[in-house]
């Protein structure tokens, strides 16, 4: 519960970093944000494995 609470303050964290450049490399920031949120979901995945 505490891991979802996080990864959602990140995920709103993100949202305002994106919007903050939205206009300037927002397809760019976009992607990278795709990127690290599909990292981290991986991450999440792999320990669950464990």
């Amino acid at each position: 519960m505490k891991k979802i609470l996080a990864s959602l303050a990140l995920l709103i964290l993100i949202v305002n970093l994106v919007l903050m450049v939205l206009g300037y490399l927002d397809a760019l920031v976009f992607w990278g944000v795709l990127g690290v949120v599909a990292l981290f979901a991986f991450k999440g995945l792999h320990r669950i494995k464990k």
